[in-house]
């Protein structure tokens, strides 16, 4: 800035007062970062949230929010897979069954049952409007998965579940593998024997509820 482009000359007082408002108005902040650090990651899968609570209390898993669609029952499809299952429920099962055998844990058997325990959970999800939830005291596993019922099965619902695989590095459960391998490791859980799953559709999206049994996902304890 040039003292001489003014107008009227000024006293030598005044123009040293002058030139160290200039100075106090400059900006001297260093350049930097004006973002702050990132904190803890967040576990973000790309897909609606599904499955049990991979934990040994009765925490559940984020649920996603409600659809807003009109729901209702899927028909179970007619039976034409092996021990009066529809061949999609053996499909699934089977599915199981390949997970276990990857890391030399004993099949699982259907459980009439638990198919039930499911398909009444099923039920009230639908009288709730369709809604993500864990259901609570029923002493057993829980996977939950929604998809699109246009794209999706009860099988892309175990593979989901196996997709976890690559968190889970046969560690104990704690903090640090639970929230992202828990689904797979409720799959593949050794203790577990039995299976027993439902699906019910809400105009569009389909949800797959699995009960095991016993049920697993003990922190502290290895899947296998």
């Amino acid at each position: 800035m040039k003292i001489s482009s003014l107008n009227h000359p000024l006293p030598g007082v005044f123009l040293l007062f002058l030139l160290s408002l200039l100075a106090a108005c400059a900006d001297t902040t260093p350049a930097g970062p004006t973002t702050p650090a990132a904190g803890p990651g967040d576990v973000s899968s790309g897909e609606t949230v599904k499955g049990a609570p991979p934990v040994d209390a009765d925490a559940e898993s984020p649920a996603p929010p409600p659809s807003g669609e009109v729901a209702r029952v899927e028909p179970t499809p007619v039976a034409t897979g092996s021990g009066g299952l529809s061949s999609e429920e053996q499909a699934l099962l089977d599915h199981h069954n390949r997970v276990r055998a990857e890391v030399k844990v004993a099949p699982l058997v259907w459980s009439g049952k638990l198919q039930g325990v499911a398909a009444a959970w099923g039920r009230k999800l639908v009288d709730k409007g369709c809604v993500m939830e864990h259901s609570r005291g029923s002493g057993y596993g829980e996977n939950l998965f929604m998809g699109s019922a246009e794209y999706f099965t009860m099988v892309d619902a175990a593979k989901s579940w196996e997709g976890e695989k690559k968190y889970y590095s046969g560690a104990p459960l704690d903090g640090s593998n639970w929230y992202r391998s828990g689904h797979y490791t409720q799959m593949v859980w050794r203790e577990t024997t039995e299976i027993g799953c439902a699906r019910v559709t809400c105009k569009g999206s389909l949800i797959v509820i699995c009960n095991y049994n016993p049920p697993g996902n003990f922190m502290g304890r290895k899947a296998y």
